[in-house]
């Protein structure tokens, strides 16, 4: 999820509905994208069916659905 309009590639904003949160907060799902992003070593990456919900003020990633969705996570440091 993000809450950056300019990080979506072609916005399908007929996707749209709530997203409730754990502390019991509700935001509106604006839209679904692939959202392109850079690495560190300079690769560029496109991660597919991200929600745009523009109140976000912080991109929100879940490790869960990544492992899901196929990807290798590392973390260090």
């Amino acid at each position: 999820m993000s809450g950056s309009r300019v990080a979506f590639a072609d916005l399908d904003t007929s996707v749209t509905g709530f997203m409730w949160f754990e502390d019991g907060s509700i935001a509106w799902i604006e839209g679904i994208s692939t959202v392109v992003f850079s690495c560190k070593n300079g690769e560029h990456w496109s991660l597919p069916n991200v929600y745009y919900l523009s109140c976000l003020t912080a991109n929100i990633i879940s490790i869960g659905q990544l492992d899901e969705g196929g990807y290798q996570v590392l973390v260090e440091d």
